[in-house]
């Protein structure tokens, strides 16, 4: 086989590869949508043909992008999913209170909390320092539903 014959059969595999390529993206409804709205948004904006790009270009970046953005987006994902809310001082303090005496009630907790050092109390709102070392503000309105959700998650242990 010679040099030329050995070049065309390259360019055929090639070729072939190429155009099976383009019919299995033209196939897939959202590169072919992008892919009409690219050609659509170049002729809108005046681009001459000669510099527009051609429909192969365009689905390859249409399937390009989609490829790098679900990576992106399962990353992100998984960047999320990876760390659970962390209970703050208070829910902390109120899990011992509770660990110690099941049946306290929600004036003795504010009675205990009150007495504590780590935790500012006015007539409103329990003032405390969170994890990050900011101020953080939780209203006394708010300690009854706590007690209930911390002697609830201690039963089902």
């Amino acid at each position: 086989m010679n040099t030329f014959e050995k070049i065309n059969d390259r360019n055929q595999e090639f070729w072939k590869a190429q155009t099976d390529l383009l019919f299995k993206r033209i196939s897939d409804p959202a590169l072919y949508e992008v892919a009409v709205e690219e050609m659509g948004s170049e002729q809108r904006r005046g681009v001459p043909i000669y510099c527009r790009k051609n429909l192969e270009t365009i689905l390859e970046d249409a399937d390009r992008a989609r490829t790098r953005f679900s990576k992106l987006s399962l990353d992100e994902f998984a960047r999320q999913g990876g760390s659970a809310p962390k209970a703050d001082a208070l829910t902390i303090f109120m899990r011992r209170l509770v660990a110690g005496n099941p049946s306290i009630t929600e004036s003795e907790v504010l009675r205990r909390v009150r007495e504590h050092y780590e935790f500012t109390v006015n007539d409103e709102e329990i003032i405390f320092l969170d994890s990050g070392g900011r101020e953080k503000s939780v209203p006394i309105s708010g300690l009854k539903d706590r007690l209930s959700r911390i002697k609830k998650g201690t039963n089902s242990r």
